[in-house]
């Protein structure tokens, strides 16, 4: 008996063993059922002898491990030494890589590694330590991106945006060049096609730009000026309010880009057995490093976008990538020293690093900063340059120069701290000097102006005071002492499909001010600004989406104005969500209607209801998930209504599907007739009715019908090679024809009958004559230039009751009497020339099929047909004889180049000897006899016969005259030729 693995074949644990005497009894059971089902059902002798081996050593193998039910030391044994083979096959496997250069392990990979071996992780791990494997221990979500707050916020707005129209003079009537807070920008500042240059301007310069756009803002067209002004506000203070939050919104429009946004919706839609896939999964992270740069951060989208952050996918290899600067390829290395040492891109063999001048460390060519000490790789005389710059703008009291030249000097050289700080402190104090009594004065008397007016425009002044002097202590202390008035309303939609709460309010009169939002459980609102979760704080937004709010429960939300620290009186409302369903899917299951959803938080139940032909009825009360309908009819038209259920509380308003279910076919065939050249018969072996169906072309939809018809006409395009198949519509979904159908409506080229020519020639032997037919048949019209040639036939018909003998495209390359010419061939002779030794034929039928060349494939066209009728050239011998009990005798004989049915009327006529007759109609002459017209049983092409001639000449009379034999009507297309017999000269 052949030494099995006991545990290869029962599929038992070994590292470690299991302890339960039922897991194995069951285990080994449950492979020999399976074994012998094999044996019983295969008829080879040779596997049904192993699997019966294998069935024996898993009996005897058993005995040997457990006895008085209970595990024997033998299988602890058994389990070590499979766990040793599996130690000392993966040593040798792992010690493979390391002499082809790996010397780095990820977690991802042990993992693969223990599912493949069923070794514990602890020894998979072991094994790489013991080879000086470094394991790196990768966490996938770890590194995030970082946006800047309300950046979502500013991107829809921004969509929004870009949909409308400014009529405003001055301005673009177009807002599609509203991408982003760059475009928006130059918008503002009546330059959008510069829209590129504002991405290289300093944050504070682009904040300073927002706020002084603000009154231009406030005074667009309606439809847009509430965007304008969030926008403005937004930006300067969400985005532009520092170098950080900046550099974070570009981040945010790269992760918009429409290439990841086309990514990200894919990997919403794959399964998860394909999101974990090794090289699905790599291919992905990879295309999303292309766009950040930074490996971490790309596995960490990947897996927060493919919804894998409860079991986040891990690198069964180590991976550190490397964007060329110089090809933007990515090169892939095991770790970053690895990527150093080699320093040359694999596709360019450009260098992928440089050394920092200031701290002598590699970094990434592609870098404008090194990551080690910050050192800006631009000249100090760069530095020099915009310092100097900075000096002289605040010699001359241009501070807003000087600030801009400092910053600029500040990014050629951050590692200067000391000489940018010292300067911007000099700055700050001649600004301060640079105010004059004179301007305080007036600040003064501004402030005094508003002593009378209501506290809401007083705090405004107040506002505008303070953004000329900061310091200026009367109007800070009044703002400090006075809260702005509270939001007028506050309104609270509730979306029952997203399950979110919707809060908006409108925007305060008031200048600076800026929004709380506050939310507590249950149906007491909040009280003070301080009462409450905090959702929204210090915001310019006057709309907040709650995403965390959970069906079925009531919440209290309010909203208050905020400026200078001081919150205005509270406005708020309670609410509860009854979210419905979402994810509705519909489908028919045979003679089942199948319904699945997703079903929302605290939710107890689904009811579902089903209207059909006037009548409601209510299916269920409590479905959770799916619910599947069995007393359905075809083609009857069911409404299901599916509300969620929820404590204490009515039900959601829920959502509605309409479902016919339908006849259901397995499959089917169609055949197709061709009709004409565009015109084509479809047909199709469904038995059932009623279904519906469409024909497509080429893939689109070309008619509808029901399978009733059993067969329609289509008509196709011209000069094409179209691909025909059917789709029926069967349980709710489209089946396809089991076949498509080829069909070739190239038009033949048309035969020029007036042009073409039927020839026959008389060859006289020693047999007698025989006649060669030819044809020169030429085509009508130009040639197109995809026509690569012809085939061509003409045939006979073998009897007067047979059809035409037309040949057909099934025929082509089958029957030995179609024969090719090429176009070269015909143009060179100008016409298709047939010859063939002639029989009886009476015409000759012509088939031509034209060759296109489409795609470089030969396709035929169906034929051009044209008969040639052979003219009839028959010789009449004749003689006058005189009968053996008196009187005369006529006697004919016809020889003809084919058959003919057809003896023509002939007239015989004397005149007096040493004359000739040119007709029978000739005055000179004397008519003796008519012959009749005389119609034949059947085609002959020879014929003799003699008549009486009963004319009341008497011979004696006709001794001296000369006798001569007329066709009396000549038919076109025959040609009759009267000759005396041999040994006769015309006279008796």
């Amino acid at each position: 008996m052949s030494d099995y693995d006991f545990f290869e074949l029962t599929g038992l644990p070994f590292d470690p063993p299991t302890k339960k005497v039922d897991e194995i009894l069951e285990a080994v059971g449950k492979k020999k059922t399976g074994l012998e089902g094999l044996f019983n059902s295969e008829s080879q002798p040779l596997k049904k002898a192993i699997w019966a081996e294998q069935k024996d050593f898993l009996k005897d193998k058993l005995l040997e491990i457990i006895k008085e039910n209970k595990i024997t030391a033998i299988y602890t044994e058994l389990a070590e030494a499979r766990t040793k083979k599996g130690i000392n096959n993966l040593t040798e496997a792992v010690r493979i890589l390391k002499q082809h250069g790996r010397h780095i392990a990820t977690i991802g990979e042990i993992n693969s590694q223990s599912n493949r071996t069923k070794l514990s992780k602890q020894h998979v791990e072991q094994i790489y330590l013991n080879l000086d494997f470094t394991i790196t221990k990768i966490e996938p979500l770890k590194t995030k991106l970082e946006f800047p707050n309300n950046a979502d916020t500013i991107f829809e707005k921004i969509e929004a945006l870009s949909k409308e129209t400014n009529k405003k003079p001055g301005y673009n009537t177009s807002l599609a060049v509203v991408t982003d807070l760059y475009s928006l920008t130059a918008y503002m500042a009546k330059e959008p096609e510069n829209s590129e240059e504002y991405r290289s301007k300093p944050a504070i310069e682009l904040k300073n730009m927002l706020k002084g756009f603000y009154k231009d803002a406030t005074e667009m067209p309606p439809n847009i000026s509430a965007f304008f002004v969030d926008l403005t506000q937004l930006g300067a203070s969400h985005v532009f309010d520092s170098e950080k939050h900046r550099e974070g919104y570009d981040t945010y429009l790269k992760y918009k880009s429409p290439e990841l946004t086309k990514l990200f919706n894919t990997l919403k839609q794959l399964p998860q057995s394909s999101l974990l896939d090794n090289e699905f999964a790599d291919a992905c992270i990879k295309e999303i490093f292309s766009i950040f740069n930074n490996y971490e951060i790309a596995l960490n989208v990947y897996n927060s976008e493919a919804g894998l952050q409860n079991s986040p996918y891990l690198p069964q290899k180590a991976i550190f990538p490397v964007k060329c600067s110089n090809c933007q390829n990515i090169v892939e290395f095991e770790d970053e020293s690895e990527a150093k040492k080699i320093n040359e891109c694999a596709f360019c063999h450009k260098s992928l690093y440089k050394q920092c001048s200031k701290c002598h460390k590699l970094v990434l060519v592609s870098l404008d900063k090194c990551p080690e000490c910050g050192f800006v790789f631009a000249s100090a005389a760069l530095f020099a340059k915009y310092y100097a710059a900075a000096e002289q703008a605040l010699r001359q009291n241009n501070f807003e120069s000087a600030r801009k030249n400092l910053f600029d000097a500040q990014t050629a050289d951050p590692s200067e701290k000391a000489r940018i700080a010292e300067l911007e402190a000099r700055i700050a104090s001649e600004e301060k000097k640079f105010e004059t009594k004179a301007s305080l004065a007036k600040i003064q008397a501004k402030f005094d102006g508003a002593k009378n007016l209501s506290s809401s425009k007083k705090a405004d002044i107040c506002i505008d005071i303070l953004k000329e002097s900061p310091n200026f202590q009367p109007a800070g202390d009044f703002l400090r002492a006075t809260p702005p008035e509270p939001c007028k309303s506050f309104t609270i939609g509730l979306d029952t499909i997203a399950g979110n709460a919707n809060l908006s309010w409108p925007p305060s009169g008031e200048k600076g001010v800026t929004y709380r939002i506050l939310r507590k459980p249950g149906k007491d609102l909040p009280v003070n600004g301080m009462d409450g979760e905090i959702l929204l704080d210090n915001s310019n937004d006057i709309s907040f989406r709650d995403k965390t709010i959970q069906p079925g429960r009531y919440y209290s939300y309010a909203v208050c104005a905020i400026r200078y620290g001081i919150f205005s009186s509270i406005v708020g409302k309670a609410v509860f969500l009854l979210a419905d369903i979402t994810n509705l899917h519909g489908e028919q299951l045979d003679k089942t209607i199948r319904l699945t959803w997703d079903t929302p938080r605290n939710c107890t139940g689904v009811s579902i209801t089903r209207t059909s032909e006037g009548k409601t009825e209510t299916l269920t009360n409590c479905a959770t998930g799916s619910y599947e309908d069995t007393s359905i009819k075809f083609g009857v038209a069911y409404t299901y209504r599916l509300c969620a259920n929820y404590t204490d509380l009515p039900p959601s308003m829920g959502l509605s599907m309409v479902i016919t279910p339908t006849i259901q076919i397995k499959s089917f065939s169609i055949q197709a007739e061709q009709l004409s050249n565009t015109t084509c018969k479809i047909s199709w072996d469904i038995a059932q009715s009623g279904i519906a169906l469409r024909i497509l072309v080429d893939e689109k939809l070309a008619r509808e019908v029901k399978s009733d018809t059993r067969s329609c006409e289509i008509t196709l395009a011209a000069d094409g090679f179209k691909t025909v198949a059917v789709l029926a519509h069967s349980g709710g979904e489209w089946l396809r024809s089991l076949n498509d159908l080829q069909i070739n409506t190239y038009s033949p080229l048309i035969i020029d009958k007036s042009a073409s020519q039927l020839r026959d020639e008389a060859i006289v032997g020693i047999q007698g004559a025989a006649y060669n037919v030819s044809l020169h048949i030429k085509i009508t019209g130009a040639i197109p230039k995809n026509v690569t040639g012809f085939y061509y036939t003409a045939r006979t018909k073998s009897s007067v009751g047979e059809k035409a003998p037309w040949a057909s495209q099934d025929e082509i390359g089958i029957a030995a009497d179609i024969h090719k010419m090429v176009v070269s061939a015909y143009q060179n002779e100008g016409k298709i020339i047939y010859t063939e030794r002639s029989g009886n034929a009476y015409s000759y039928y012509v088939s031509l099929f034209t060759i296109y060349n489409f795609n470089g494939k030969e396709v035929v066209s169906g034929a051009s047909k044209c008969r040639f009728d052979r003219p009839l050239n028959a010789d009449i011998f004749w003689r006058v004889g005189k009968n053996l009990f008196g009187g005369l005798k006529l006697y004919i004989e016809i020889r003809s180049n084919r058959s003919f049915e057809r003896i023509p009327e002939l007239v015989l006529c004397a005149c007096p000897d040493g004359m000739h007759l040119l007709s029978a109609n000739d005055p000179k002459g004397q008519k003796i006899e008519t012959i009749p017209e005389l119609k034949m049983l059947s085609e002959e092409r020879t014929y003799s016969n003699s008549y009486d001639i009963k004319s009341n000449v008497q011979s004696r009379m006709l001794k001296g005259m000369k006798l001569f034999l007329f066709e009396s009507a000549p038919v076109a297309n025959e040609n009759y030729v009267l000759h005396w017999a041999k040994d006769f000269n015309g006279k008796i």
